[in-house]
């Protein structure tokens, strides 16, 4: 850098996380003479003026390097232009998906998948929470002889920890089908039938005393 070129420093490059809908707030320095102008700009070409750069309920895609521009423009028209800058690390709870819904028998087996989409950090903590209020600490579970009372919404929820030890939460549910045999009503008045018609002959009685 020339003895004309401004002199810019970013005021706290440890300041570079920070987690999805909160406010980032980062700050630089410029030194020249004359006094220059000072910008921020970031990855993606978006331009705050001044030294203070700001960004309002920050999300996962405005993760990126952001760098603080100052422009001297001298008295013979030329110009020198310094910078500095800080790549900023959006943290955010992870993304779970289930299957939305199934259906099975009634003593069957059933796997409950539950899958991280995206999260940042990426070490999740998974729980199952099933509709009788049993709980797994992995993401996938095999139940084994499943009765029709699992029938309804069990939930699979993941939790990761932030830079603070703060932590994000994301769920999904899967709705699930237990699917039993009903009575058979049609049998049941056959087998009726065949009781009174048999009833009948023992007792060489009309029918009509009997139904």
């Amino acid at each position: 850098m020339s003895s004309d070129t401004p002199e810019v420093n970013i005021a706290d490059k440890r300041n570079n996380i920070t987690i999805e809908g909160r406010t980032y707030t980062q700050s630089c320095s410029a030194d020249g003479n004359p006094s220059p102008r000072v910008y921020w700009q970031s990855f993606d070409g978006m331009v705050q003026n001044g030294n203070n750069l700001q960004i309002s309920s920050i999300s996962r895609t405005q993760q990126g390097l952001y760098t603080c521009y100052a422009n001297n423009t001298f008295w013979d028209g030329s110009a020198a232009i310094g910078n500095d800058s800080v790549m900023v690390t959006v943290q955010y709870p992870p993304t779970i998906r289930t299957p939305p819904s199934a259906a099975i028998k009634e003593g069957a087996k059933v796997t409950l998948n539950c899958t991280m989409v995206e999260a940042n950090p990426m070490t999740v903590n998974f729980i199952w929470e099933l509709n009788d209020g049993t709980t797994f600490t992995e993401p996938i579970v095999d139940l084994y002889g499943v009765t029709r009372e699992f029938t309804g919404i069990h939930m699979c929820t993941g939790t990761n920890t932030f830079y603070d030890n703060t932590q994000g939460t994301g769920s999904a549910d899967l709705d699930l089908d237990v699917q039993c045999k009903g009575t058979d009503k049609w049998a049941f008045d056959r087998t009726r039938l065949l009781l009174i018609f048999n009833y009948l002959l023992d007792l060489s009685l009309p029918i009509r005393y009997l139904i």
